[in-house]
This record gives structure tokens, C-alpha cells and sequence, in this order.
């Protein structure tokens, strides 16, 4: 009897791994990248005083991602010079959830400079981020937000993958923007930039 047991436990064991790997990979039903990207493409360059400009991302960052899709964008702010980049990534929540900007950011030589902490962004629906500031020796400090989502809100779980188990793939968005002025940045970029993408992603023409 004990023996049935353990095979009986080790059969649960291995069938629970496969639910775990299908069901965190995202291997359910989703949209294909192609799809996805024209809707990214869609997201306004101009958004009030700010103006954007898409920037290339190489192909092996691509990869490493596991990107299905992607955006990645420059705004400038026309009066003042402010720029916010803002990458938005689409993929599966095993590969979107694996790591944090810790692990990008010192991958390029910048240290973490605060605790990690949440932050809400006012819009059309409640955002919340992760926030953390970086700083690099020689280079400007900076701030990054990064969340993720289905394509309505943005959320900030301590646990990505088991968050948005069950979908079968997710968006993740980092925003990276200098500290000094961030008040008048978040009150007039980020609300109109998520509002936005919000309406570009929700609609398929």
C-alpha cells in the first residue's frame, strides 16, 4: 500500500507540474504578436505637449524578452525637454514574469538606489506600479515604473506568474524617467500615455 502511495503521489506530483507549466507559460488561447504589434503601433506619437519618436531594439533583447510584440518609444516633452521612455513588451507570463528591472538595469552597469515601492497613476481605470530608482556612476539618475497586465489596468503582484496564471499571454511596461520634476511628469504624461494604450489595445481597428 505505501508504495501505491508514492506513485500515486509522484503521478500527482508530475501532473501538477504540467498544469503549472501550461497554465503559468501561457499556453492558453491568445492573440498572435503580429496582431498585437499593429495595435502598439496605433499608440499616439503626439500626446498633448509630448512627442514621441519609436526606437529600434535589437533583436537579440527581442529574444531574451520572449517579446511577441513590442513597443518601445522616446517622449519628448516640446517646452522643457523632459524625456520618458517607455518600452511595453507581449508574451507569455512564465517568460513576462520571470524577473524585474534589477536584473536589466544591472545588467548595463546601474545600481539600485531605493527600496522597491508601489505607486498608483491616475487614469481612465486604477494603475498600479512597482517603482524603484537606479543610478549609474557618470550618468543621471532615473526612476523606473514597471507593471503588468491584460490590457485594461496595470498591476504591480509580488508574484507576476502566479497573478496571471491562466492567460495566455500578458503585457509588461516599464517607464523610465528622470527624477528631478517627476510630479509634473506624472501629471502630464502618464495618465494621457496610459489612457492611450489602454484604447489602442482594446480596439481591434
Amino acid at each position: 500500500m505505501a508504495n501505491y502511495l508514492t506513485v500515486g503521489t509522484t503521478v500527482s506530483l508530475f501532473l501538477a507540474i504540467g498544469l503549472w507549466n501550461i497554465w503559468g507559460t501561457g499556453l492558453g488561447h491568445a492573440e498572435p504578436g503580429d496582431v498585437v504589434q499593429q495595435r502598439l503601433a496605433r499608440v499616439p506619437l503626439t500626446l498633448g505637449n509630448w512627442q514621441g519618436q519609436d526606437q529600434p531594439m535589437h533583436e537579440k533583447h527581442v529574444k531574451v524578452a520572449h517579446a511577441e510584440a513590442y513597443l518601445n518609444r522616446s517622449y519628448v516633452e516640446k517646452a522643457s525637454g523632459r524625456t520618458v521612455n517607455v518600452l511595453v513588451m507581449y508574451g507569455n507570463p512564465g517568460d513576462l514574469g520571470a524577473h524585474d528591472p534589477k536584473v536589466c538595469y544591472g545588467s548595463a552597469g546601474h545600481e539600485l538606489a531605493s527600496h522597491y515601492s508601489h505607486k498608483s497613476v491616475p487614469a481612465n481605470v486604477p494603475n498600479e506600479f512597482w517603482a524603484a530608482k537606479f543610478v549609474k556612476p557618470g550618468a543621471n539618475a532615473f526612476e523606473v515604473l514597471w507593471a503588468w497586465g491584460v490590457g485594461n489596468d496595470w498591476q504591480a503582484p509580488d508574484s507576476p506568474r502566479l497573478a496571471f496564471a491562466g492567460h495566455g499571454m500578458i503585457f509588461k511596461m516599464y517607464i523610465q524617467k528622470p527624477l528631478e520634476d517627476s510630479a509634473v511628469q506624472d501629471a502630464s504624461f502618464l495618465p494621457e500615455f496610459l489612457n492611450a494604450l489602454r484604447h489602442a489595445i482594446a480596439n481591434p481597428q
